[in-house]
């Protein structure tokens, strides 16, 4: 268990998750987040890059026109996924996802 985290951690998948489904980094922040929750690790900074790819919210995911907006997207190149938490859509440039201690 880590007292007082004095440092962060920065996950740089800048590179790597250009390989990678976008669906992956999330999993990363699942895990890094669950890490750091309950003190196995000090806060992370995590950054990844996935071109192009539209990322949905659960909210969006409820639309009724979603699946002719994914259609269109897909058509033009994008991957389109949806994530497990959050509202409205984004693109994925760079994200940055921090996970700080409670």
């Amino acid at each position: 268990m880590i007292e007082h985290p004095t440092h962060w951690r920065w996950m740089r998948r800048e590179t790597e998750g250009k390989k990678e489904n976008p669906l992956q980094s999330f999993a990363y922040d699942d895990v890094f987040c669950q890490s750091v929750g309950i003190w196995d690790s000090p806060p992370i900074l995590h950054t990844w890059v996935h071109d192009p790819t539209i990322v949905l919210g659960t909210q969006d995911s409820k639309l009724h026109t979603i699946q002719r907006a994914k259609a269109r997207f897909e058509d033009k190149g994008y991957t389109v996924i949806v994530r497990n938490s959050g509202g409205l859509a984004s693109t994925s440039i760079q994200v940055y996802s921090m996970c700080p201690s409670l």
